[in-house]
């Protein structure tokens, strides 16, 4: 018996050719089914709804119990907050689309959700390359009288946060550009052009 490709096989072909202004049209022709449209759809859904709960969970444990509000757990509060807003807010706009199976297709809904994906996954970055300086500093220079104050941690933070605001404001301001990914679902940033 001879096995046919995955590109052989008789499955529906989703095609669109999506006009997203500046006359750039892109042509989807993705071999996806329902079926895989679901499972994307309900995974993205999946991963909202636990990351919305464990990381809403966590924020309320530390501003409950003010003994764990130090200046190393306050990257830990500002890391949280990024992933919850990630979580209820940027994942459930690729998830409607795919239970929709269909593109985004409005420009200012992919704008929207490009700068904000961008912008909280820069400063999640961010913030963990501050919580790797931070437990640096604690591990390798454990006798030093230098240690990290919380006005110090949270100037950190603010930095964080300008620097993930200022890379996702770069494609809305006309260097590069937010456009879609894979089935046009999901927003990311472009290439140069």
């Amino acid at each position: 018996m001879k096995s046919s490709s995955y590109h052989e096989r008789d499955i529906p072909v989703v095609t669109t050719v999506l006009s997203m202004g500046d006359d750039k049209d892109i042509d989807y022709k993705e071999g996806v089914t329902h079926e895989e449209y679901l499972v994307i759809a309900w995974v993205l859904t999946l991963v909202a709804v636990v990351g919305t709960v464990c990381n809403a969970l966590a924020v309320t444990v530390f501003y409950r119990f003010r003994e764990l509000r130090s200046p190393t757990n306050s990257f830990i509060i500002a890391l949280c907050v990024c992933d919850f807003f990630m979580s209820c807010i940027g994942t459930p706009i690729p998830a409607f689309y795919a239970f929709r199976e269909a593109h985004i297709t409005s420009r200012a809904v992919c704008i929207l959700d490009g700068f904000i994906i961008y912008f909280l996954a820069c400063t999640s970055i961010y913030l963990l390359a501050a919580i790797s300086a931070d437990r640096y500093i604690v591990i390798v220079k454990p006798f030093e009288t230098y240690t990290v104050t919380q006005r110090a941690a949270n100037v950190a933070i603010a930095i964080c946060l300008l620097l993930g605001f200022l890379m996702a404001l770069m494609p809305v301001s006309g260097w590069n550009e937010y456009t879609q990914e894979g089935i046009g679902t999901w927003i990311v940033r472009g290439s140069l052009q």
